[in-house]
């Protein structure tokens, strides 16, 4: 190995060229040309190697400020969703204890269709507008950072077939 490094990044440095009359050129005497010009300037190789070393460091500052935003933003959303699951837990409550004043002070014995028909027009959050759409909880329910709190489990089928006339094999 020797100390100006242009056995190490010889392949490298060999492919920028370094005057105009040889840009573009990479035929083998225009490559070993290049490696003489590297051998016989070390200060070029030197600041070179100097460039990588401060771009590799650039990269590795950008990297760890990456990973420090994402490790914020995790714990944002970690306790967005404790709130959220506080909320509905409060919300749960008061619904309930809304139905259960509803029923008791009142002599009214409702069939669970009537029950139905009540909670129809019921719209919880948004515009008001979302009429019959699912909720959807952003929870993974494999989750090793929550824990096994109150998550409820669903069995889902393994596969679903979906069939299409315009599908050919």
């Amino acid at each position: 190995m020797q100390s100006d490094g242009s056995t190490l990044y010889g392949d490298v440095l060999s492919k920028q060229p370094k005057d105009k009359e040889n840009e573009g050129d990479y035929s083998p005497s225009a490559v070993a040309a290049t490696s003489l010009f590297d051998l016989c300037h070390p200060r070029h190789v030197m600041q070179q190697h100097q460039d990588m070393i401060n771009r590799h460091n650039l990269c590795l500052t950008r990297l760890h400020e990456a990973s420090k935003e994402v490790e914020a933003l995790r714990q944002e959303n970690t306790a967005l969703r404790s709130v959220n699951r506080d909320l509905n837990k409060q919300l749960s409550t008061l619904i309930q204890a809304s139905m259960q004043n509803h029923f008791a002070t009142s002599d009214y014995n409702a069939t669970p269709y009537e029950l139905l028909n009540e909670f129809q027009g019921l719209c919880l959050g948004g515009d008001g507008g979302g009429v019959g759409e699912e909720e959807v909880s952003d929870e993974c329910p494999t989750s090793m950072m929550e824990g096994a709190g109150d998550v409820e489990r669903v069995m889902l089928p393994k596969s679903i077939s979906v069939r299409s006339n315009g599908y050919l094999k």
